[in-house]
């Protein structure tokens, strides 16, 4: 019962109906556990998809929980060790692809995934198998606090070959799947590509830029959010959005990571 409320919920929020759905008797009332990253800004929309879903289904509670972006893969590895993990929760692709390779989320049918694009939910396999649907899937937009705009990253790391005033970008090195895209805009795909010239003249790049004030030092170590605080104050001239995906947790999920400390 508690794998088909799951996945009917996931349907819920992505606005596809009900009308289908053959509710299974049920004598007590389930409470689901919903985690998202950072999104009370959007309060209004979840609340009301949460109160129409439990209109519909008496029996079943739902229990939203929203905590900073920068806590999501600390709290959800704590939540898990602590054998009490969220049973819906929306992550970045990288950290959802890590805990799906462990074991950790829960497989999904792939007849739940039947209203979303096939480009996006095939891409989001893992050996085959669904872990992962859409939360919200967009190209990256880049937000400017200037009229002389970049158009790709070699403009950017062109401008910063001379000092820079105002930080272009701040750039989150260490969060999510940042750098990871940036080496794929250079055909870097490979592990055996780490040595290849181009990394090299990429990686030197970087290096030029950031010691030049291209990049706050911030960079390093903040977040997403962060950023777009930089960026709003005026600190930044540049920032560029994201991807997110919503998972769901196994019961008495593994640790996916061994000898872990938090």
């Amino acid at each position: 019962m508690k794998k088909t409320v799951l996945l009917i919920f996931f349907a819920l929020l992505t606005l596809i109906g009900l009308q289908n759905f053959q509710k299974q008797p049920t004598t007590q009332k389930n409470e689901l556990v919903f985690w998202t990253l950072q999104m009370r800004d959007f309060a209004p929309y979840i609340t009301n998809i949460i109160n129409d879903f439990e209109t519909q289904n008496p029996e079943i509670k739902i229990k939203w929980v929203d905590i900073p972006f920068s806590e999501g893969e600390k709290r959800t590895l704590a939540a898990i060790l602590s054998k009490n993990p969220p049973d819906l929760i929306n992550l970045n692709p990288d950290f959802s692809n890590l805990l799906a390779e462990k074991g950790t989320l829960l497989e999904i049918d792939e007849t739940y995934l039947s209203q979303f694009s096939k480009g996006i939910t095939n891409n989001l396999k893992i050996n085959n198998k669904n872990y992962l649907i859409p939360w919200y899937a967009t190209s990256a937009i880049t937000f400017a606090n200037t009229k002389k705009t970049p158009k790709t990253y070699n403009e950017i790391l062109e401008i910063c070959k001379t000092k820079q005033s105002t930080p272009l970008l701040m750039f989150n090195f260490a969060e999510n799947d940042s750098m990871l895209k940036l080496l794929n805009k250079y055909n870097i795909t490979s592990p055996q590509d780490i040595t290849s010239q181009n990394a090299i003249q990429l990686f030197s790049n970087l290096k030029q830029a950031f010691n030049n004030g291209c990049f706050p030092k911030e960079s390093l170590t903040q977040s997403h959010r962060e950023a777009l605080e930089k960026f709003m104050a005026g600190e930044t001239s540049y920032f560029e959005g994201g991807t997110n995906f919503l998972t769901l947790i196994k019961e008495n999920a593994p640790n996916p990571y061994n000898n872990l400390t938090l």
